[in-house]
């Protein structure tokens, strides 16, 4: 199981993925993702999409 959590936002986002093997956890890759408040919502959220997306393909995510 390896999950891909997000603290959502409109200027910043906040990630992490991790895993567990057995009772513990391992973080596999965390950061943030920002969002130039001059870029139209649509631009943003498009950002968001394209970003994410290629984690959950990169990292083989089962449950976000």
């Amino acid at each position: 199981m390896i999950i891909l959590g997000i603290d959502p936002g409109f200027t910043a986002t906040g990630y992490s993925v991790m895993t567990q093997i057995q009772n513990k956890q391992i973080i596999l890759d965390y950061g943030y993702i920002s969002f130039p408040s001059k870029h139209a919502l649509p631009e943003r959220i498009g950002t968001f999409y394209t970003y994410f997306q290629k984690k959950i393909i990169d990292f083989n995510v089962t449950h976000i």
